[in-house]
């Protein structure tokens, strides 16, 4: 990340740093900042401060959400694996491939329903 050094007003040195959003979230900073700022009195509000609103709104909720939404297929397909490996004995990937297409692959995730969370 980039940063720089802004001197404000009253000669408090602030550290800035530049974080890289895609093009929809840029245009939703922008898009609530104009609706923010329809206002008649008062100082204008900077996408920091929007910014900092919102991230004081995220929950644990969330982190677990974006946490698990970053786990790909295959990283749950060897998660599995591995609590196979564990409970029965060892198996390969393309021989566990072949196991989660049988009907015991159903009881297998309902017998270790407890073990599947990987966060």
């Amino acid at each position: 990340m980039n940063s720089k050094t802004v001197n404000t007003s009253n000669n408090q040195n602030k550290q800035v740093k530049v974080i890289r959003v895609n093009e929809s979230i840029s245009k939703k900073v922008d898009s609530l900042l104009q609706k923010a700022n329809k206002k008649k009195v008062g100082k204008s509000i900077k996408p920091n401060e929007l910014l900092a609103l919102a991230l004081d709104l995220i929950n644990e909720n969330h982190i677990k959400k974006l946490q698990e939404d970053s786990i790909s297929h295959e990283e749950r397909k060897e998660h599995l694996r591995l609590i196979y490996i564990k409970k029965k004995g060892q198996i390969t990937k393309d021989l566990f491939t072949g196991f989660m297409m049988t009907p015991e692959f159903q009881t297998f995730l309902n017998e270790h329903k407890s073990d599947l969370r990987i966060i």
